[in-house]
This record gives C-alpha cells, structure tokens and sequence, in this order.
C-alpha cells in the first residue's frame, strides 16, 4: 500500500560534528534557489568542519531536485534517477559523488508500505530523497541530537551507513 505524493517538497538541513549540531528546515514550491540566496538566510549551507544532511521529502515538482542538484553539481543522471519513481535498484558512480537508489519499505499500522529513496553521498554531505511525509529517520535524527552511538564521530559515509 502507498501513500499520496508530497504537494510541496520540504528540506530539512542537518549538520553535526561532535560537538555541535544545528538543524533547520524550509518548504518551496518549486526551487531552492530563493532559500540558497536569501539575505536572511543565516545557517551556511556547508561547513568544512561538519557532516551535512539534506533530507528532502517529496520528489515533484522535478525543478526543486534540480535546482538543488545544480547548486551541489549532483549529476544531471542522477538527478533523474531520484526523480524517476520506476527506477529499479542501483549504485552508480559518479566523478564526484555516489548514487544509491532504492525501495525502502515499512510496516506502518500494520500495512506494508514502499517508498523510492534516493541517497546521493559527496565528501562531508549526504543527501537523502524521499517520496513521502513517512519519516523512517527520525530516531536516526534524534540520536544525532542526543549525541548517542558512532554517527557524530564519524563522516558522511558512515550516516549513509546507518540510514541504510
């Protein structure tokens, strides 16, 4: 069983080291642009001392993944795998960063449900992409808070590990 597609895309921005973590989350209906160049917009987008986590929920419309993946140089393949909700399991490789597509199924009230999940891997960033509101990381998000387990002490890589 599934669920209805997300209207609005939302973006939720993580970063964390061992010492500090910071979260902020923003909604637009088409691009992300406007949120990247706001001149109120205080939390920087990257900080080479952190692990960064873009978690976006809602794969249309298709100009949000975009313009998020023209912004970080996400390939314009890969970008259309995480928009592509018939696109079967894979890995791929890119110059600069990883692809891993997926189905990621759970049981919620009882009911089966399957959702495509795409998880693009750079140094010190990791984006996730999600169809649905269902919001299967948040214990993850939490012990990020909470400074429990290895995922703080480690980089990048290892989120996508434990995400997985």
């Amino acid at each position: 069983m599934s669920q209805n597609p997300v209207e609005n895309p939302t973006l939720t921005i993580i970063q964390y080291n061992t010492t500090s973590y910071e979260e902020l989350d923003y909604s637009a209906e088409t691009s992300v642009e406007p949120f990247f160049l706001d001149s109120e917009f205080t939390f920087p987008v990257h900080k080479e001392d952190r692990v960064t986590w873009l978690n976006v929920i809602g794969l249309k419309p298709v100009d949000f993944i975009s313009s998020l993946g023209k912004i970080y140089g996400i390939h314009l393949l890969a970008i259309e795998d995480v928009c592509n909700l018939a696109q079967r399991p894979k890995v791929e490789d890119f110059d600069d960063h990883i692809l891993l597509s997926c189905k990621m199924n759970y049981l919620r009230n009882g009911e089966l449900h399957s959702e495509h999940l795409s998880i693009v891997l750079m140094k010190d960033l990791l984006f996730t992409f999600q169809e649905y509101v269902e919001d299967i990381f948040d214990p993850i998000r939490k012990r990020l808070h909470n400074r429990l387990g290895q995922t703080r002490k480690n980089k990048a890589d290892y989120l996508m590990y434990t995400l997985l």
